[in-house]
């Protein structure tokens, strides 16, 4: 049993959208940069892109999570951790060591990627006002766990080559804890997360083994 009920749940999301207002309009224009990126490469657009999913990590960990989850449930000081190395992890690989190529391709793990991509950026904010969530409350990738761990699962899965699988972990592990808490308070993430979790961890699974260790997916 969740230690708060939807009701102060919600309440805790609009406050925590009107304290980081204007940090939406920041999300909304480097997801869209990113998307552009993925299509359009440019010298430097991997390490770019990298660190925007990074710093998307460590803001929802160090704010949403420890600052204001907290104040509701004391286990979101470890989901917090977890966000925060995770942001680091990718910092580390990716911004820091180049190691990620995002690359909008042509094969399954790409196309669903694309998809978990769409959904991160359009379906999820725009579903806030057709539900109980409204605009007020509405979830946005960068700064709120739903989306951003949707956005990075589909930037992942885009990587050129081997996906990085240990990238995957942390945010597949988080869609069946988030998918878990939200079944009773019967939000509509509760299924979506856990699968698109699932599903990109096994299509990376499946994906790498039929590919060497210096493959290239088309």
């Amino acid at each position: 049993m969740l230690p708060f009920t939807k009701d102060v749940f919600f309440r805790l999301l609009a406050r925590y959208n009107a304290d980081i207002w204007p940090a939406h309009i920041a999300a909304v224009v480097l997801g869209i940069v990113v998307v552009f990126l993925i299509f359009k490469p440019r010298r430097g657009s991997d390490k770019f892109i990298a660190a925007v999913l990074a710093g998307a990590w460590i803001w929802t960990g160090a704010v949403y999570h420890m600052m204001y989850l907290t104040t509701i449930n004391w286990a979101a000081w470890a989901s917090g951790a977890l966000f925060v190395c995770q942001g680091g992890l990718i910092a580390w690989t990716g911004a820091g060591r180049g190691r990620i190529a995002f690359r909008a391709g042509s094969d399954r793990p790409n196309w669903f990627g694309v998809s978990l991509v769409a959904l991160a950026l359009l379906a999820y904010p725009l579903a806030g006002p057709l539900t109980e969530l409204g605009w007020s409350r509405a979830p946005v990738a960068g700064i709120a766990s739903g989306p951003t761990t949707l956005l990075t699962l589909g930037l992942i899965l885009l990587a050129e080559g081997r996906i990085p699988v240990r990238l995957l972990l942390i945010p597949a592990l988080w869609t069946i804890v988030a998918g878990a808490s939200a079944w009773p308070l019967h939000l509509p993430h509760a299924l979506i997360l856990p699968a698109a979790g699932i599903v990109s961890f096994s299509l990376a699974l499946i994906g790498n083994r039929r590919l060497p260790s210096n493959a290239k997916r088309e």
